[in-house]
């Protein structure tokens, strides 16, 4: 390969510790059921942060296609009747809530100002 001035470039040798060993599967395995960076890296003999840079794009398709798969199971469950998921996954989906608050012209909840209270005494008969 030749530079712009015509000489040849020679490669700078590598420096630097050689990259631990580890098996591309593995990581998507365990990223698969959920596992953290640290943990995978835990489990293979190097650092979480290590895992992260040289597994990225297996890291993201992984954990999107068990996301995926607990959002599928999720569902089914709900729509097999069970009222707890139901209700959990309109809270989480469908921005659904429990409780309504009661909100003024502008959007602001309307808060009380003050509230007046009268004793009466009760009379005998």
């Amino acid at each position: 390969m030749k530079s712009a001035s015509g000489r040849a470039k020679t490669r700078k040798p590598k420096t630097g510790r050689p990259l631990h060993p580890v098996d591309p599967k593995v990581v998507e395995g365990m990223a698969t059921v959920g596992a953290t960076n640290a943990e995978i890296g835990d489990f293979v003999g190097c650092d979480g942060d290590t895992i992260g840079r040289r597994f990225t794009d297996i890291l993201t398709k992984a954990r999107s296609g068990m996301r995926l798969r607990l959002r599928q199971a999720q569902f089914k469950t709900a729509v097999g009747g069970n009222p707890t998921m139901l209700i959990w996954l309109g809270k989480q989906m469908l921005d659904q809530k429990d409780q309504h608050e009661l909100t003024g012209a502008d959007g602001q909840p309307l808060i009380p100002r003050g509230i007046k209270v009268t004793l009466v005494r009760p009379t005998a008969e």
